[in-house]
């Protein structure tokens, strides 16, 4: 259903409304706008404040339209004063003994930004700004300094899991190593780790950074190189002094975007990447992969949950165990089965939609006992739309290859009027149909011409998009020739056998979606309270799989109603109603009845 103008000028006051973070966070909702939320976006392009332009041409990148192509070409805007931040390595050099960092200056800051002339041949990334091209090198750019903070910090701390102290030619000063452990608190363990690793009787930094690897403890070991060799990485800033358009690619843009969590990176389609872990990957970069999985965004959630089901450590798996963490608000792709039932002509039909009120009722009874075979049923969620879609596709053509069911095929034209069909065919319209339903006035003039042909043809082709019985419309939509010389059975066998074919599955699938219905379907849903799932798992063994624990947009008025209702029913059980006051308070209801 679409958005109306009135409830995007709601998300325009309330983006209007917020400081700059609640603006970037809600403005993906303006997608769900389509024209209106594109012009909105595209509006945003030329906002005063960078991270929201930047978060605009990002959402804006994944749709097609000329419109919005036009309006992204040039690339993303940077004003005069406007900040990225990017990794600035630390060199390091080395005489016959020993190694010694060079900090990186200022100086060097120039070194980020080069002509594509420079790097022709190398496999950087490439951003290109008006007639030239630059590049960032060593890691992507960030336009949130904290990112920054923190790919800085990942690079530094596996740099020196790598490598050892004692390679820098420190001088072993008792007095300094021991004011150095006692400022930091750790001069008694120490000396018992120097006791029971049954070394030399004096205490030298080898010691100390032993000591500080064994206990794990690498906030303090990140400390010992800053105070006594220095850092790996700084942060390096670029303050762009021109108006100046920048074609940034979406890899950039990836909260984890920095080398040293991705060893590589693979194209699986124009806006999809496939992420290899690094096999090295530290405690440092764990923990902050752990920390990410209680992020306030649910991409970065996921993101961070996806990555730790790839290390095996105790701590990251237990840490993933229950699922990533949904929280209420969240917005997620639910893939659903949908339900069979019978028609009133005998034949089995899909029920492929949800109805939450319903599901809510079934939650409220006392024994749910009834029958809930003809419901949809929740199977696998998402946070990616796309990927939603992918599985219930496989899963659409997976059941429609088991399925031995008998269905009807055929597809309703939903602008079939009765009375025209009457007024088109010079068939006498009956004034007492007023007062019947279309469905009722079908079966009344169904009852009169079934002896008909021409007339019965002609009123199943008005009525149905596709049928059987005239199969010959579904060839000509999916340019298939149609055999004239056959009868329309015969074709229609024809076809069944050439569908059932391997290599023809992407067709079979159409073939029953456009007559039949949906095995499986998508609905965006709105989280309702905190739940842990397994992200692409059957929900069937999950928290979650029976509750309604996410609904669509429309549910809190569609609820609202049913528990009033249900409420002041007189024959609602005493438990019932208690479950029903409780969750008309979660939705806020204006007049709950007593």
């Amino acid at each position: 259903m679409k958005k109306s103008i009135k409830a995007i000028a709601k998300l325009v006051k309330d983006i209007s409304n917020s400081n700059i973070k609640q603006q970037v966070s809600l403005l993906p909702q303006a997608l769900e706008y389509e024209e209106s939320g594109i012009d909105f976006l595209i509006d945003r392009l030329k906002d005063p404040e960078l991270e929201i332009r930047a978060k605009a041409y990002e959402l804006l990148q994944h749709n097609q339209s000329q419109k919005v192509q036009q309006a992204i070409a040039p690339g993303l805007l940077f004003n005069p004063g406007d900040k990225i931040f990017h990794i600035r390595k630390s060199t390091m050099w080395f005489n016959d003994s020993w190694y010694s960092l060079k900090q990186p200056s200022n100086i060097d800051q120039a070194r980020h930004l080069v002509t594509h002339n420079d790097y022709i041949n190398q496999s950087f990334k490439i951003i290109s700004f008006d007639q030239a091209a630059y590049v960032i090198t060593f890691t992507p750019y960030f336009i949130n300094y904290q990112q920054a903070k923190l790919a800085a910090a990942s690079l530094h701390n596996k740099k020196i899991s790598k490598k050892s102290i004692t390679e820098f030619g420190l001088i072993d000063d008792s007095e300094i190593i021991k004011q150095w452990c006692d400022r930091y608190q750790i001069t008694k363990e120490v000396n018992n780790f120097q006791k029971e690793s049954n070394s030399e009787d004096y205490i030298d930094w080898f010691t100390v950074e032993s000591y500080l690897k064994s206990s794990q403890d690498l906030d303090l070991l990140n400390q010992l190189w800053q105070d006594l060799v220095g850092k790996f990485a700084f942060i390096g800033k670029i303050i762009f002094d021109k108006t100046t358009y920048l074609s940034i690619d979406p890899y950039y843009s990836q909260i984890f975007g920095f080398e040293d969590i991705y060893t590589d990176v693979h194209y699986l389609g124009q806006y999809e990447y496939e992420y290899k872990l690094s096999l090295s990957l530290e405690k440092t970069e764990i923990n902050y992969l752990l920390t990410a999985l209680n992020s306030s965004q649910l991409e970065i959630r996921t993101l961070a949950y996806q990555l730790l089901k790839g290390i095996n450590l105790d701590k990251a798996q237990q840490a993933i165990n229950q699922g990533v963490k949904l929280n209420s608000g969240d917005k997620i792709y639910s893939v659903y089965q949908a339900g069979i039932c019978y028609s009133d002509e005998f034949f089995h039909v899909l029920w492929d939609y949800v109805d939450y009120p319903e599901q809510l009722r079934y939650q409220l009874e006392e024994n749910n006992i009834r029958e809930r075979g003809e419901q949809s049923q929740r199977i696998y969620c998402y946070t990616d739309k796309q990927k939603a879609e992918a599985e219930a596709e496989a899963l659409h053509r997976q059941l429609i290859k088991q399925t031995k069911i008998s269905f009807e095929w055929r597809k309703e034209n939903p602008d079939f009027d009765p009375q025209k069909w009457c007024v088109d065919n010079n068939f006498p319209y009956k004034s007492e149909w007023d007062n019947l339903s279309n469905y009722q006035i079908v079966w009344a003039i169904k009852n009169i011409i079934w002896m008909d042909d021409e007339l019965s043809n002609s009123f199943r082709r008005s009525r149905y998009i596709y049928h059987p019985k005239h199969i010959d419309t579904w060839f000509d939509d999916n340019q298939i020739e149609y055999d004239h010389n056959l009868d329309n059975w015969k074709n229609y066998a024809k076809l069944i056998d050439y569908l059932d074919l391997p290599e023809n599955i992407e067709l079979l699938s159409k073939f029953w979606k456009d007559g039949t219905g949906h095995f499986a379907f998508v609905k965006e849903e709105i989280v309702l309270q905190k739940v842990y799932i397994k992200i692409g798992e059957e929900l069937h063994s999950q928290a979650g799989a029976s509750n309604l624990f996410a609904v669509s947009e429309e549910y809190r008025e569609a609820a609202g109603n049913l528990l009033v209702e249900l409420l002041e029913n007189d024959k609602t059980q005493t438990e019932s109603k208690s479950k029903s006051r409780k969750i008309l308070q979660d939705l806020d209801w204006d007049e709950i009845p007593f």
